[in-house]
């Protein structure tokens, strides 16, 4: 189902939560070509010191999260499983780089917390949005 049906079939609230979903990947997306333009191509093992496999997937995540916005937009459900596999992968990444390499308290790190919160939204609403764009409506 494309999100303009889901919006036109579905009740305003159903229809924020993927709104939400779509300006969070959108943010994401300006973030990390953001940190490309004034970095360079893999800006991340320079700034943070971390390992080259984290700054190849915080680089990748310039092309995911936007497939992530196209994908909700197309297709509630398929863009729902992209946005549970970016997230599903980002966060544990971050928590375990927060951690391993910068030794911070979560507390100090909001935007691991604001991360770790959407992430948390996203398992939570996945059944409900799952379901409001079921069978024979895709």
């Amino acid at each position: 189902m494309r999100m303009d049906q889901f919006i036109r079939e579905n009740r305003w609230f159903d229809s924020a939560i993927l709104f939400a979903f779509i300006m969070a990947f959108a943010g994401a997306t300006y973030n990390h070509a953001t940190d490309m333009v004034r970095g360079g191509l893999f800006p991340y093992a320079k700034w943070y010191g971390v390992p080259e496999i984290f700054n190849w997937y915080w680089t990748s995540l310039t092309v995911l999260d936007p497939l992530a916005v196209v994908a909700l937009w197309c297709n509630v459900r398929v863009g729902y499983m992209v946005a549970l596999c970016i997230m599903l992968t980002d966060v544990p990444i971050n928590w375990y780089v927060n951690t391993r390499y910068w030794g911070l308290p979560l507390y100090q790190n909001p935007s691991l917390v604001m991360q770790t919160a959407f992430s948390a939204f996203l398992m939570v609403t996945v059944r409900r949005i799952w379901r409001l764009s079921g069978p024979g409506k895709n």
